[in-house]
């Protein structure tokens, strides 16, 4: 009998066996995990990180943030899942993780507010002083959002004064003084108030008010004695009015030079820089009198035109009054227009608001005069464009 290995080689007679390979069917979706699933960890994979970033940004924009600050993009290597990254986020800024689940209208709304502030922090990075971010965020990991918030205030208030303060517009000497005096403190603002910005802020505007004024006066008048030099009378009348005609061009020239080379207070009514504003208005009331009077005592040589401020004098106050009411340099405002935003420039300086205060403390004074100049604004828009 042939052996059992001779019948199954393929030299036996008879057919070869022949063992087919078993078939299994693969099942796709119900492959079993073997282990713990794989964290997630985009690293190079180009398609990973696009999965990522899309997920990041659909995650922002269930809270209606546009924006992603780089203090959560950073979290993204140490905790790749955007969820796990934004509860570290929301853990290292103060914020109620389940709030934000739950969506609480309260709890996201705060999270705009640390995720704006973040933002604004970075864009300036150049301008704020480090210390001034560090104790920013101090307070905001603390929770302490209100205190991050005010003390951020203060920041951007004080940058905003030292910002415009440098182009050298206002030339008083006591403004220099001030603006010397308020810039240590940008070094660490945490030393000041929101009142104290608040103050600072205001005296600031109230300067940058008073030197237009000053500014639009003295160009005016430069203008009314260029005019009355070209066309003074060469008769009795000349002569009789000459001296009062010398003494105005006096008293403007000592004016200016006091309010450029001396120290006065811009919020004493008696004694300082409105009190001189006014002496000097009145002699430019003093002055265009005087032109009318030499248009009635010419001689029969005269020609019949009259007086006018330079275009560039007026294009100059217009100017000046579209800054101060917020209106971009290229409008030209409505009537409506410019009533509608006086009322919301002018509704904090509204004697009304301050009238707990005596008449003679310096900061309703400060809001009087600033009312004053932006009423001033408003009707020199409402006139139109000087053309």
């Amino acid at each position: 009998m042939s052996s059992l290995f001779e019948a199954l080689s393929f030299g036996a007679k008879g057919d070869a066996v022949r063992v087919q390979p078993v078939r299994k069917r693969v099942r796709i979706g119900r492959i079993r995990a073997t282990g713990p699933a794989p964290p997630f960890q985009p690293g190079a994979n180009s398609e990973l990180q696009r999965i990522q970033r899309n997920a990041v940004n659909a995650l922002f924009d269930r809270f209606g943030l546009p924006w992603i600050p780089p203090e959560f993009l950073v979290l993204l290597p140490h905790y790749p899942s955007p969820v796990n990254a934004l509860r570290r986020f929301c853990y290292e800024y103060g914020i109620n993780v389940q709030g934000l689940r739950v969506r609480d209208s309260e709890v996201i709304e705060l999270f705009r507010q640390v995720v704006g502030m973040l933002l604004e922090l970075g864009v300036m990075r150049e301008s704020l002083p480090e210390l001034n971010r560090i104790k920013i965020l101090e307070l905001m990991q603390k929770g302490q959002h209100e205190s991050a918030e005010e003390l951020f205030g203060v920041c951007q208030t004080l940058i905003g004064v030292l910002r415009e303060a440098a182009d050298g517009m206002v030339q008083f000497p006591r403004y220099a003084e001030f603006i010397k005096e308020l810039g240590p403190f940008l070094a660490d603002c945490s030393v000041l108030t929101a009142d104290d910005a608040k103050d600072a802020l205001l005296l600031h505007e109230t300067f940058r008010g008073l030197w237009m004024k000053f500014a639009s006066v003295t160009k005016n008048l430069d203008g009314v004695f260029t005019w009355l030099m070209e066309n003074w009378p060469d008769n009795a009348w000349g002569e009789e009015y000459a001296p009062a005609a010398d003494g105005m061009v006096d008293a403007k020239e000592g004016i200016e030079r006091q309010l450029r080379e001396e120290f006065f207070d811009p919020l004493d009514e008696d004694a300082g820089i409105p009190f001189l504003l006014r002496e000097l208005g009145a002699i430019e009331t003093d002055a265009l009198k005087l032109v009318e009077m030499v248009k009635v005592s010419a001689t029969s040589g005269w020609a019949g035109f009259s007086y006018e401020e330079p275009l560039e004098t007026r294009l100059g106050r217009w100017y000046a009054a579209l800054e101060l009411l917020d209106f971009p340099k290229d409008a030209v405002p409505t009537a409506k227009e410019v009533s509608r935003v006086f009322r919301v420039r002018a509704m904090p300086h509204h004697d009304d608001r301050w009238a707990t205060l005596e008449m003679t403390d310096p900061v309703r004074i400060g809001h009087q005069e600033m009312f004053l100049i932006l009423n001033n604004a408003g009707e020199t828009l409402k006139k139109g464009k000087p053309a």
